[in-house]
């Protein structure tokens, strides 16, 4: 297990979320003009939630580029549907990721908010995904224990990390990390008092294996042309989408 203690989470909601929804836009729908993955409410499955524990949490990969088609920063958008999205980014590209949103006007309809009070994480998972999803589903739900200590007590059963550390773990929200197959699982979770010091594998070693990069560790801003790092086949890019700020290089360069 693995804790970003550097990223940050920003939740973008819509100003009329309580309201009818039928004629608004979705916050997914206005990331999806500024980054390079499909963010599209249609590739979404329908959630399954239960006591705060979301076991089918869709997570995209993507990014922003220049009007050059060079990267800017990297992130991550969780959502399942609901009026509102999670982005988790690296505090490097906070601050420009703001103004790239205040640029398109995004408090006509949005409002963002920082939550301090979350932390995302990352599980390898080699070839368990599919048995911890049914884990959560078929004993943690059927048995109405969905506790800090059943999920990090599965977790050490089944994908042999050690001496694992009990959290204080108030909501958790899980989901596949596809940029590989079988990579691993990012959670946020909402901690109490719970320091996020005690990292039990190393994650960079782990993604240097499965020749995943890191933007703000592995690229250039304003500079990496991100297909030189294998974005195509980190599922962060679409070639059919509608236009982004640097799609044009993009098209040129896959198709050079």
């Amino acid at each position: 297990m693995h804790f970003f203690k550097d990223n940050l989470i920003f939740k973008i909601s819509n100003t009329k979320e309580n309201n009818d929804i039928s004629n608004f836009t979705h916050p997914l729908e206005f990331l999806n003009k500024l980054t390079t993955n499909l963010l599209k409410l249609d590739n979404i499955e329908s959630n399954f939630t239960y006591n705060t524990l979301t076991t089918n949490i869709n997570i995209f990969y993507t990014a922003m580029l220049n009007p050059q088609g060079r990267f800017l920063m990297d992130m991550f958008v969780y959502s399942d549907k609901k009026m509102y999205i999670y982005v988790e980014i690296h505090k490097k590209f906070a601050d420009n990721f703001l103004k790239k949103l205040h640029l398109f006007d995004i408090e006509s309809e949005f409002i963002i908010t920082l939550q301090n009070n979350l932390t995302t994480g990352f599980i390898p998972i080699a070839n368990d995904y599919k048995n911890i999803m049914q884990f959560y589903q078929n004993y943690l739900l059927k048995n109405n224990e969905i506790t800090s200590s059943n999920i990090l007590s599965y977790i050490k059963n089944n994908i042999n990390v050690n001496n694992i550390k009990k959290p204080t773990i108030k909501d958790a929200i899980i989901g596949l990390d596809n940029r590989r197959v079988n990579f691993g699982l990012r959670f946020i979770i909402e901690t109490n008092n719970y320091t996020t010091d005690h990292n039990l594998f190393n994650y960079d070693d782990y993604r240097l294996l499965y020749k995943v990069p890191e933007g703000y560790i592995d690229m250039e801003i304003d500079k990496s042309v991100i297909l030189e790092f294998d974005f195509e086949n980190l599922n962060a890019i679409s070639f059919n989408k509608c236009c982004y700020p640097g799609k044009e290089l993009m098209a040129r360069t896959k198709h050079l």
